[in-house]
């Protein structure tokens, strides 16, 4: 898989060590191994839903099984939405949809901002969850979901 397609690089780490438990005082000293690097394609962002790997970048999205093995890809995954787009941000999976944030990049600022859902089994585009511009926000980097709170985060620079 070595061509100029493929920019990201897939890291994984295993945890060494025990954890702390609960009224533990000492400091963690945990450690880390690299298992293997699996090359992709995509360099935005990395979700997981325990079974797959979720890789976004630009203007697609991909889904890579846990040996590597490229399983889906909708390399069109801006065609659909609401408002344009250019850029995608970082992913975050979620109750198997797969969450993107999208905006038009351009002049180091982002433009239309909006969390573009997506079906996790096929990367078929589904809805947009809009941006509020009252947010002050002019770029989105990444997402996270607080399934406890059914909120969504977004970040800026």
């Amino acid at each position: 898989m070595s061509n100029s397609v493929n920019f990201g690089l897939f890291v994984l780490l295993s945890l060494l060590g025990a954890s702390k438990t609960i009224g533990d005082t000492q400091p963690d000293h945990r450690s880390y191994e690299l298992l293997r690097v699996i090359e992709v394609e995509g360099r935005q962002g990395v979700a997981t839903n325990g079974t797959n790997y979720f890789v976004g970048g630009n203007t697609s999205l991909f889904i890579y099984s846990k040996s590597g093995e490229l399983v889906g890809k909708n390399e069109t995954a801006l065609d659909d939405l609401p408002h344009p787009g250019n850029h995608i941000g970082d992913i975050c999976f979620h109750n198997g949809e797969l969450f993107a944030v999208v905006e038009w990049f351009e002049d180091f600022q982002g433009k239309d901002i909006q969390v573009a859902v997506y079906d996790a089994r096929t990367l078929l585009y589904l809805r947009s969850i809009p941006w509020e511009p009252a947010s002050g926000q002019i770029e989105v980097s990444g997402v996270a979901i607080d399934a406890g709170d059914n909120s969504i985060w977004l970040t800026d620079w």
